[in-house]
């Protein structure tokens, strides 16, 4: 019989476990897709910086750590195939955020799973404490 309870605490507890991994998968997702759109945010800066530029005028650009001196007929096709790529890769992750939080939803759901935000916490927690001790028996 003992062992009938212990499966259905460890069946919880993956449930549970499941439950954060998930949580945390998209918590990772949404750091992704902020780091994307400030790198996004930088290179469009850059654009439009060197959109009114001679193509001759001398420029510098960050290529692994070293700084080259190019000059700015060469640097901006670069810089806009980066703008490219970088929003290809913000419209796959937010397909991927939106396929993980449905994925999430439907695990809430089927496992019932409420969340309680942190004013309900404190007032069940104050519920607990004003509510009478029954734990005795009665005379």
């Amino acid at each position: 019989m003992s062992g009938e309870g212990s499966e259905g605490v460890s069946a919880q507890e993956a449930v549970i476990g499941q439950y954060q991994r998930m949580r945390e998968d998209i918590a990772s997702c949404i750091r992704q897709i902020g780091s994307m759109e400030q790198e996004l945010n930088e290179h469009l800066l850059v654009v439009r910086t060197l959109k009114d530029l001679d193509a001759d005028r001398k420029c510098f650009r960050l290529v692994g750590g070293v700084l080259a001196e190019q000059n700015v007929g060469v640097v901006r096709p670069i810089v806009e195939a980066n703008v490219t790529r970088i929003e290809e890769i913000l419209s796959s992750l937010s397909s991927e955020l939106e396929k993980k939080e449905l994925e999430f939803v439907a695990f809430k759901n089927k496992y019932q799973i409420v969340e309680r935000s942190g004013a309900d916490k404190d007032k069940h927690e104050e519920d607990e404490e004003l509510a009478p001790q029954t734990k005795g028996a009665l005379i």
